[in-house]
């Protein structure tokens, strides 16, 4: 079922946390003649970084919503919500069937150079609160209905193929850590994978702050 804008924070206790594994004995004894190797846990990576999922400009919202015009300088559309597939990426929900939402084009931050690229986004027509949480994935990333592909580009914002995977939103955890752990991936942008649009991007937090602008 598509996460309801008026569910509160229900989601909160539903969505996947990707936390640290249980510590794992030396590899030798790990890998030693007799013993086994312990099975990942569903969802998890070995001590991946803590992290965020990183919505819209709330400015950005704002001016579609102002001016009725996108990134582009094309007039937004206005949509009534009349069944599934509509995420907002302000507040990083799905659109409740008889809300209005608006569908303009974004400018992409990152990557820039060869796979820069705008894409169509949903965000509320009315004013809605920017999602903020850390640590725990965004509900239109989890939507039973989406089909999530992964992409990930490294410091001279070129795609790493070899992170690269398409899931459906309830099994999206595992090669979100995945990414998440490898040092090479610098920017992490979520997308639906039928359509290809933009849903969210994905920073790293390290203790002294945000590891990605």
């Amino acid at each position: 079922m598509p996460c309801r804008a008026n569910a509160g924070d229900e989601w909160r206790e539903q969505a996947p946390q990707i936390g640290r594994m249980p510590a794992q004995p030396p590899d030798g004894a790990r890998h030693g003649r007799g013993s086994k190797k312990q099975p990942s846990m569903p969802g998890t990576s070995p001590m991946p970084p803590r992290f965020r999922c990183v919505p819209i400009p709330t400015s950005t919202a704002e001016r579609f919503r102002r001016t009725g015009r996108d990134d582009r300088g094309n007039a937004v559309l206005r949509r009534r919500v009349d069944g599934p597939g509509f995420p907002c990426r302000h507040c990083l929900r799905m659109g409740v069937a008889g809300e209005t939402m608006l569908l303009g084009s974004y400018d992409l931050p990152r990557p820039r150079g060869i796979y820069w690229t705008p894409s169509p986004i949903f965000v509320h027509a009315h004013a809605c609160e920017r999602f903020a949480a850390t640590g725990a994935i965004a509900p239109i990333a989890l939507d039973a209905g989406t089909v999530v592909s992964v992409r990930s580009y490294d410091a001279e914002e070129m795609c790493l193929y070899d992170l690269g995977r398409v899931c459906t939103g309830p099994e999206v955890a595992e090669p979100l850590a995945r990414v998440l752990a490898d040092p090479r991936a610098q920017t992490i942008n979520l997308h639906t994978a039928r359509p290809g649009c933009f849903l969210l991007t994905v920073q790293r937090i390290r203790s002294g702050g945000f590891e990605l602008l």
